[in-house]
């Protein structure tokens, strides 16, 4: 035979097996996008997709995934239609236009492997053109980072001319609770952990908040599309009568349109889209070089602010990131119940406190600096510790005590002093303290302990609480007084139980704390 023919004949059969199998080793990276497989007719024309009802599906093993979770994939066919070749992806299901898989794939199914299109391991699809066992089931691993909802999408050719595409399984949501445990109050959701408090705050006291309740925790940072989505979510349990939105951690202060959070590279600017996170609100930022501070509103835009508004309309929304919760000691065992001995006061203890609080004779002392009004003193008081209450002095020991710490560890350039929990709302110049008989009065020497400020108390009928100031002299002040340079010094006795609170005892505190506001 002539050996051109021969040539021909083996060039023309390549040719046709190569037509047959397609890409036999795998669908290549030019389908990972549109998901078809690009195969060509003897002409050297594209192949569309078939249009008749397809005899294969998707199932999947779960409803909900977490962060690091997995789910069981299968291709399943009918009527034993087989299939040779397939392409499977995760992406997004909130938006249906997504091209982007997402999570990473493993394999242990013969004549399969795992491929890359944007990301390591993110597809799979087949290594040969074997037909692939009934029922083929895959693994998927969902990201390490936040994400959402998900399908998975497939295209399945059942040989090189007969092929369908869009196949997609039903959604697999996306489980935002952590497969960790948060610190009482902290509700997780995906790597991180959420404290919301609803009373109205300047960014400096939403700071305090955080750190009061937790001293890890800071204002919410958003960190992907899915956080920013929980964080609009809360927000709608609130009001928008009576709140406007929360603070986030992040200024512009050092030059004005460059938003920064924790002193990190650029995290937002005016010109951006803003990481697809958030959109500014319209005319925002305005450029005004005194709002160096950020407000998410209700409807997820973003304003910014000064600083320093004190008369604030806006919440606080704590975080943590992969926290587990604070060891509590428990309280040691007091004195025998018939002893008659009266410890002498010292400046150290034998016994142990609950975490961030420190002893001195039979209590324990936490103590912070954040400007506060009474009200949230006590809130900080008992957002630490239930049993945590703001100090009431007892002794001329205890008021050397405290008073060493007012000028050991604060400044009187930038504080007053420590609000005491006593009043005197129902008689005036008789202040009682938790609610026992007459603790100091305004003719008396204050059994030694104190001193009243010259001129102190006036008999202002409006001025019902006490301060200690620096001097260790006492001033009578308006129990609403926001615009205070006053800290928290909170106690727990040596009856205290210690025990952290439960979650309903916190939200029965909150339900106080808001009564104080509103």
């Amino acid at each position: 035979m002539d050996s051109r023919v021969v040539l021909g004949v083996i060039l023309f059969v390549i040719c046709h097996a190569s037509l047959v199998e397609g890409y036999g080793s795998g669908a290549p990276s030019t389908s990972c996008v549109t998901m078809t497989p690009g195969h060509l007719n003897p002409n050297n024309e594209p192949i569309n997709p078939s249009s008749d009802p397809s005899p294969y599906s998707l199932a999947v093993d779960k409803t909900m995934v977490r962060i690091g979770g997995t789910v069981r994939v299968t291709i399943n066919h009918v009527n034993g239609v087989t299939f040779r070749g397939f392409l499977l992806q995760a992406r997004l299901a909130a938006d249906g236009s997504s091209t982007v898989p997402i999570g990473t794939f493993s394999t242990s199914v013969e004549n399969t492997k795992t491929t890359t299109c944007t990301a390591t391991d993110d597809s799979v699809t087949h290594e040969n053109t074997e037909i692939k066992p009934e029922g083929m089931a895959v693994t998927w691993m969902a990201p390490s980072t936040e994400f959402g909802d998900i399908k998975f999408v497939a295209t399945v050719a059942e040989n090189h001319d007969v092929f369908w595409v869009g196949h997609e399984s039903s959604t697999v949501s996306y489980d935002p609770t952590g497969q960790f445990t948060c610190p009482t109050w902290f509700a997780p959701w995906g790597r991180k952990c959420y404290y919301f408090q609803g009373a109205h705050q300047s960014l400096a006291l939403a700071e305090h908040t955080c750190r009061a309740v937790n001293r890890d925790a800071l204002p919410v940072l958003v960190e992907s599309q899915a956080e920013g989505d929980f964080l609009k979510g809360k927000l709608k349990e609130h009001d928008p009568a009576t709140h406007e939105g929360f603070w986030l951690r992040c200024k512009d202060d050092t030059t004005e349109g460059q938003w920064t959070c924790d002193s990190s590279s650029n995290y937002w600017n005016s010109a951006g889209d803003n990481l697809g996170f958030w959109d500014w609100r319209n005319g925002e930022p305005g450029g005004d070089t005194d709002e160096n501070c950020l407000v998410i509103d209700f409807d997820g835009k973003l304003r910014s602010v000064l600083c320093q508004l004190l008369l604030s309309f806006n919440a606080a929304a704590c975080e943590l990131t992969m926290v587990t919760a604070p060891t509590v000691t428990p309280a040691p065992t007091g004195p025998s119940e018939n002893s008659t001995e009266e410890p002498e006061p010292t400046t150290q203890s034998d016994h142990t406190c609950p975490t961030w609080f420190e002893p001195w004779d039979r209590n324990c002392y936490y103590f912070q600096g954040a400007h506060q009004s009474l009200a949230l003193a006590e809130h900080t008081c008992t957002a630490v510790n239930m049993e945590a209450l703001p100090v009431v002095v007892e002794s001329q020991a205890e008021a050397d005590f405290l008073k060493d710490k007012l000028n050991a560890d604060f400044n009187p350039a930038t504080h007053d002093g420590f609000w005491l929990r006593c009043t005197d709302n129902t008689t005036e110049g008789k202040w009682t303290c938790d609610n026992s008989t007459n603790y100091w009065n305004s003719t008396e020497d204050n059994q030694g302990f104190w001193d009243w400020r010259n001129g102190e108390p006036a008999g202002d009928p409006d001025k019902n609480c006490l301060v200690i100031d620096f001097d260790g002299k006492l001033r009578d002040v308006p129990c609403q007084l926001y615009f205070s340079f006053n800290a928290a010094a909170c106690e727990i006795g040596s009856s205290a139980s210690w025990i952290v609170p439960s979650l309903s005892a916190m939200m029965s505190l909150l339900v106080v704390v808001f009564a104080l506001y509103y």
